[in-house]
């Protein structure tokens, strides 16, 4: 399989394939996803590893991109995973092409912590900081789409406790 590669302020990254492991908790947050959409949402869509064309010099590949309503332009939620050496990219220029797409919200997944970073884009097109962050036994609920809520637990390793932080 070829390597894939996302594209920040026109600089390529190369997106390292998932483990086993990270596939697998990537596959029970897509399924809790979509559980939780159909309520709310019932015509968004949840695309995994999709190239996401935030500009002419970026181009993301999220784990998960929800798209909802008639246009599938800028996702309404996008959830990444952390890996080894990502918070750097994350947190500094990917942030910020994700703010300048609008992007509305950012839901950043650390398994090995039991965190989730959320973003949520202000006024500025950009996400204000501190961002709120969420830990097990805590519940997710967007902004950008309306009644959509996940128990943190969804996107975690299941049967490992952790303190919660919020």
């Amino acid at each position: 399989m070829a390597t894939r590669a996302e594209m920040v302020g026109g600089q390529e990254f190369t997106r390292p394939e998932r483990t086993p492991y990270l596939a697998a908790l990537v596959d029970r947050a897509q399924t809790a996803l979509v559980a939780a959409l159909a309520a709310v949402a019932p015509g968004a869509r949840v695309l995994r590893d999709a190239d996401v064309l935030l500009s002419a010099q970026a181009v993301a590949i999220p784990d998960l991109a929800v798209y909802r309503g008639p246009t599938w332009d800028v996702p309404d939620l996008l959830i990444e995973y952390r890996v080894e050496s990502t918070d750097r990219l994350f947190f500094g220029p990917k942030r910020l092409a994700y703010g300048r797409a609008r992007v509305p919200e950012v839901w950043f997944v650390d398994a090995a912590k039991a965190t989730i970073v959320v973003l949520r884009l202000g006024p500025g097109l950009d996400y204000p900081w501190p961002a709120e962050t969420f830990g097990a036994g805590g519940m997710l609920r967007s902004t950008a789409i309306a009644g959509l809520t996940l128990p943190v637990d969804a996107l975690l390793p299941l049967g490992e406790h952790v303190h919660t932080h919020r």
